[in-house]
């Protein structure tokens, strides 16, 4: 049952974003200190705090506001349908897949779900960003840094201790590796708690409820998936 929930609430989440309602004055007011950092995204949400939406990617409009929403966890695959010419041009640039969720509802009957448990941006031309302000064009989209956010963002976004904290795999250098980052089980209204590793944590073995990976080239993020467990 809190799987159905946690999904009915996504969609919803992804219907509100797509009308562009995102920018209340409450929204302004919670991520005030988040903008003043950086005009790369605004509204994008401060640090510390983590919800199924984490696991959303958004287009940004002409403004830098978290616009339409490309890619989701937890939804039904036909519950995105991008409607701008941008959101369309990077939908195509995302791979998915999908698999079954079998909840009971409160009388005990099952039922199955079809829902997207993981997807990657591959790449175009058009930035796709996270609710916490991070910015990628995709995997293969490698030749201009302009439109993606520095590993540095990653860290401050996410709240990662560099000192203490496994969080670098697939590592060629200091400049080429993949950040993965681990949250638990989502709750009934949504929300969840990043899981911090201790260094030497063999964090691939971690009981998670979703997963992020930032593909990190020459220190910016081209990339971006994510999973559900």
């Amino acid at each position: 049952m809190k799987k159905l929930l946690c999904i009915l609430m996504a969609s919803l989440f992804i219907a509100f974003a797509a009308s562009g309602c995102g920018k209340t004055e409450e929204q302004n007011t919670a991520s005030e200190t988040a903008e003043e950092e950086s005009a790369r995204v605004l509204n994008a949400l401060a640090p510390g705090t983590y919800s199924t939406n984490d696991f959303t990617l958004y287009t940004l409009d002409d403004e830098n506001y978290l616009s339409e929403t490309v890619a989701a966890l937890g939804v039904a695959p036909d519950s995105v349908e991008p409607k701008g010419d941008s959101a369309i041009e990077a939908f195509q640039g995302i791979t998915m897949k999908t698999g079954v969720v079998r909840t009971t509802d409160d009388s005990g009957r099952l039922s199955e779900h079809n829902v997207v448990n993981y997807y990657s941006y591959d790449g175009s031309r058009v930035p796709l960003a996270t609710v916490k302000g991070v910015v990628t064009t995709g995997i293969y989209i490698t030749d201009t840094d302009k439109d993606c956010s520095t590993a540095d963002e990653v860290i401050k976004a996410y709240e990662i201790d560099e000192e203490n904290e496994e969080y670098k795999t697939n590592v060629n250098d200091d400049s080429n590796y993949t950040i993965d980052l681990y949250f638990q089980r989502s709750t009934d209204d949504g929300s969840t708690e990043r899981i911090v590793s201790s260094k030497g944590t063999d964090i691939s073995a971690l009981n998670a409820g979703y997963s992020l990976r930032f593909y990190i080239v020459n220190g910016y993020v081209h990339g971006i998936s994510a999973q559900m467990y």
